[in-house]
């Protein structure tokens, strides 16, 4: 199935059609940011949390598309935890000022939450590094992260019940939003695979790995699992509901991949505390 990036933004959305789309149709939709000065606002953020994690001063897009270049790097990538990658609360707060996702938000009625418990809105950065294995994660389907760890002390996810929003179907409890700001188009960037989250397989097995319970695809159930790069040119970004099979695609590109994500939730489910933007 060929995935065409169409010209539209939040403001072109229809809840209903999106919704259908999510839930039972391709099980993804891309739009794009139309103003510039939008983007260049994310980059900024992204790169103070960068430069807190890297410990370097003032860095620019180069010096963060560039790090996989950078000699003694690697124990600052083994250590590079979502906490770590998370935004910290004044970053968040510029981002939630943003028109793009304000009028995103207010179009479904689903906003920006914090899985995390950080006290604000959790917004990730991600750096891929070409050629690299372990930057990014598996293919997996976000709502297996609630099941696995129900009951458990898990300190990256806030476990819940398989449903936390009754008038919501399975598929949307929480809609991801993934944005891409240095991706190549089917060389980089997320993986997705179509009408995934109306199907039954493939499945998942808890594993207990870094001392952590994680969900863990039975790989033998991929077999009949088509996966297509979602086509993110930098400044679009990609929404799928919690059922869609998804993961981050190797990076092939003499740069590395960037990109910024984070999770919308209703105002009436109770497990994520959420904030208008």
């Amino acid at each position: 199935m060929k995935n065409n990036i169409k010209s539209k933004s939040s403001k072109d959305i229809n809840k209903f059609d999106l919704f259908k789309k999510l839930e039972s149709g391709q099980g993804f939709e891309i739009l794009k940011i139309d103003n510039l000065e939008e983007i260049e606002i994310i980059w900024e953020q992204v790169l103070k949390g960068f430069s807190k994690c890297f410990k370097l001063k003032n860095p620019s897009k180069e010096d963060m598309i560039n790090i996989h270049k950078k000699k003694n790097m690697e124990n600052i990538f083994s250590n590079l935890s979502v906490f770590k990658r998370t935004l910290d609360k004044y970053s968040a707060a510029e981002i939630m000022k943003s028109k793009w996702l304000k009028t995103l938000t207010t179009k479904i009625n689903m906003y920006p939450s914090d899985p995390y418990r950080l006290g604000y809105p959790c917004f990730t950065w991600r750096l891929v590094r070409p050629g690299t294995k372990n930057d990014f994660r598996n293919v997996h389907r976000d709502q297996w992260f609630r099941i696995a760890l129900k009951g458990s002390k898990h300190p990256n996810c806030i476990p819940g019940p398989k449903i936390i929003d009754s008038e919501l179907p399975p598929q949307l409890q929480t809609i991801k939003v993934w944005l891409a700001l240095n991706v190549e188009p089917g060389k980089s960037g997320l993986l997705v695979s179509p009408e995934s989250q109306t199907k039954e397989k493939p499945g998942f097995k808890i594993i207990k790995k870094d001392n952590l319970v994680k969900p863990l695809v039975n790989e033998s159930e991929l077999v009949d699992i088509k996966f297509i790069h979602a086509s993110t040119k930098p400044g679009s970004f990609v929404l799928f509901g919690e059922q869609l099979m998804h993961g981050g695609a190797p990076t092939r590109t003499e740069t590395s991949r960037i990109s910024l994500e984070f999770e919308l939730s209703s105002k009436k489910q109770t497990i994520y505390k959420n904030f208008s933007s």
